[in-house]
């Protein structure tokens, strides 16, 4: 039996709830998801002190809930996160007890929840007041570092997408119970029951709680109120069809499906047209086994606008037996990939004429590598009965051999080509490993190829990279311009005599781009050989390679030439990470004043000056920080000759507001585009006011803004 265990929900669903539950009636220890349960008093203490210090209310909730994220991101290892958050699947997969853990997910009909969180906001953020329910799920929505996603999403509706999601990733690979909160207040025995599988009960009898969890709640509302109010779905009184709308169009119908949600149709819900629309299309059926890419044609129909399911599952299986498959998702959706249905594409293609059929194929010794890595006996002992036979009846073993699984490779995609042998309108073979992607795909299914990179997933190297790594080969770089800088700069007569001979200012500008661009060549190839690199001084591919690039270093070696040559110092190295064409790292480096500016997608954003700790930046920025920039608007402040700088200066607060009327190269805006975004500003093209996406066909913008929401 197992003796740990970690719940996840997004907030207002239930997690007080069920952890109460679990604490009555099994001998486990529960890790920690609340400060409360994790340091008890200390909450209250932080809130005491900073009552004293600071008196608007806003920036008091601001500056507790930095105090939460400092816990929670400082403790991951111990804790696996904040209850709330997006589960840490690296960190998770990097702790060597967690196949000891039992993992509780809970999720919510995600209309009730958007009420829900609508009439009940967690505060530690400050929200607009006096709004209505449709302008609360379309604005744009900020989040927390503990919530382990993006810091800003377009609305609360995309939490629910990017949480539900990462129960449905977790469920995976781990010993986890996906739950409903309608399901576990319909039949709470019926939950500790799937419980009691994994871990020892108190006693004979379970304990069901009958008030709520809620302390605002005792004596209102209690367990009967929450069970009639959520299971005859009386809260859908309370949406207009407006809201219903506005929700339909943020949500993902996929990831809504798997958990066994239905759309609330609208009579004016122009996206639910839509879904209804695309079900008419023929049904896509990704038939590749796993391993060969099948997570990135999941990625890609989507971008193609298909309702896809990646990896249905299988609760009960029989060869050749279609029940095995939920065919009520099937029949909800449009594109499929992953368990089970490689395993019954014949009868996939009988039960649905007119189908699309996607083979994905990959070479034998990087396919037989993914496998040996994933499906070894610890896998295979979390897999149900079922999921065990459709393996043995796939490669005669549920645990990797390499012999077997090479016969049984061979043997499945001998098979389908044999079956579709004279229908080349039905199947596609494709190898993403070799970069085939949106001709091929697009072609076959009569789709307009989309401008940006055909999706690639699990590049786990590349997306947990440490940034002090960058941040290493920027400094490194920098230490190199400023020798040519100081040469450039000395005023004695030998001094000015060679720099005259070595070709004045000119020749020092690109002598100190050259040796910098160097340094950064090396250091970025050191950290991985295989990402190209794009910066004014390459030879640039031409856009029909670079299209295919899912991943590319964009740098400047020296943005801000007229700095470099008056003398002010303000100029900068730049370095930024693109992953299909949004900026995952940047790096800003002033080397005169040894400053740093940084930032992850999703993990914040930091100035570091000399050997100082890192300083957060933007929205949640330690307000009670001296020495931090707060949003407080500086006057008369310079605008540094570097464009990048002059963006830190935004994302940092010193400026209001930066716009370039004039086209701005790539190589100046990529790291300081995500910096700004993280610091919770928006980079738009100041013209058609779109965002900005990256390793275009031509490498610039015609303007940029860079402000505040």
């Amino acid at each position: 039996m197992l003796k740990l265990v970690k719940i996840y929900g997004e907030r207002n669903s239930g997690t007080q709830f069920v952890t109460r539950l679990i604490r009555n009636n099994f001998l486990c220890e529960i890790l920690p998801g609340t400060l409360a349960d994790a340091e008890p008093g200390y909450r209250d203490r932080i809130e005491a002190k900073l009552k004293s210090t600071i008196s608007d209310n806003c920036k008091r909730k601001l500056a507790s809930s930095i105090k939460i994220d400092e816990y929670f991101c400082g403790n991951l290892w111990k804790t696996l996160g904040w209850k709330h958050c997006v589960p840490p699947l690296e960190v998770i997969g990097a702790r060597p007890d967690n196949a000891q853990i039992l993992f509780v997910t809970l999720t919510k009909n995600p209309y009730a929840w958007a009420l829900s969180m609508f009439n009940r906001p967690y505060d530690n953020l400050c929200l607009q007041k006096n709004i209505d329910l449709a302008s609360f799920v379309s604005e744009p929505w900020l989040t927390t570092e503990r919530d382990n996603c993006p810091s800003i999403l377009e609305s609360p509706i995309e939490l629910w997408n990017l949480k539900t999601d990462g129960y449905i990733q977790l469920a995976k690979s781990y010993s986890v119970i996906c739950a409903r909160y309608e399901d576990v207040i319909d039949d709470p025995k019926k939950f500790l029951s799937n419980v009691s599988r994994y871990i020892e009960k108190k006693s004979d009898e379970f304990y069901i709680l009958n008030e709520s969890a809620k302390k605002s709640d005792v004596g209102k509302k209690d367990f009967n109120y929450y069970r009639d109010y959520y299971l005859k779905q009386r809260w859908r009184e309370q949406l207009s069809d407006e809201d219903i709308k506005i929700i339909n169009h943020f949500l993902n119908p996929s990831i809504l499906s798997q958990v066994g949600y239905v759309p609330i149709d609208s009579k004016v819900s122009d996206a639910n047209k839509k879904k209804k629309n695309h079900l008419t299309q023929s049904k896509v059926f990704g038939i590749g086994l796993s391993k060969t890419g099948t997570t990135s044609l999941a990625r890609a129909l989507e971008m193609l606008d298909y309702e896809v399911i990646d990896c249905i599952g299988v609760a009960h299986y029989a060869q050749g037996d279609l029940s095995s498959v939920d065919l009520s998702i099937i029949n909800n959706n449009n594109a499929f990939t992953d368990t089970p249905i490689p395993s019954f594409y014949r009868e996939l293609d009988i039960k649905y004429p007119d189908s699309k059929f996607v083979l994905t194929i990959r070479d034998m010794d990087g396919w037989l590598r993914s496998c040996k890595k994933q499906f070894n006996e610890k896998f295979a002992s979390k897999q149900n009965e079922a999921h065990s036979q459709l393996f043995t009846d796939l490669y005669g073993t549920t645990v990797f051999d390499e012999e077997k699984f090479q016969v049984g490779y061979k043997r499945f995609v001998n098979g389908a080509l044999e079956y579709f042998k004279d229908r080349p309108d039905d199947l596609l073979v494709i190898d993403i490993s070799k970069g085939e992607g949106w001709e091929k795909l697009c072609s076959f299914l009569g789709k307009p190829t989309p401008p940006i990179p055909f999706p690639k997933a699990n590049v786990t190297q590349i997306t947990w990279m440490n940034v002090d790594d960058l941040i290493a080969v920027a400094k490194r770089a920098g230490k190199i311009s400023l020798q040519v800088y100081h040469q450039k700069q000395a005023t004695g007569w030998l001094a000015k005599t060679l720099h005259w001979i070595r070709g004045g200012d000119l020749l020092a500008l690109q002598r100190a781009s050259d040796t910098t661009q160097k340094a950064l060549v090396e250091g970025l190839k050191n950290l991985n050989s295989q990402i190209p690199i794009i910066s004014p001084e390459n030879d640039c591919a031409p856009y029909s390679e670079r299209v295919k690039w899912n991943h590319v270093w964009i740098v400047s070696p020296l943005d801000g030439a007229k700095a470099f040559l008056d003398g002010d110092g303000e100029f900068t190295i730049n370095i930024a990470l693109i992953q299909d064409g949004a900026p995952l790292y940047g790096v800003v480096y002033v080397p005169l004043k040894n400053i740093v500016y940084y930032a992850r997608a999703g993990q914040g954003v930091f100035k570091i000056e000399g050997d100082d700790r890192p300083q957060r930046l933007g929205i949640t920025a330690t307000l009670d920080s001296k020495d931090s920039h707060t949003g407080q608007i500086e006057q008369n402040v310079l605008i540094p000759q570097s464009r990048a700088l002059s963006m830190c200066f935004v994302a940092e607060g010193r400026l209001d507001s930066y716009t370039v009327n004039d086209f701005v190269q790539e190589w100046e805006s990529a790291a300081a585009h995500l910096i700004a975004t993280m610091a919770g500003k928006r980079v738009s093209n100041c013209k058609s006011n779109e965002g900005i996406i990256y390793n275009k066909e031509k490498l610039s913008t015609e303007c940029i803004t860079v402000e505040s929401y």
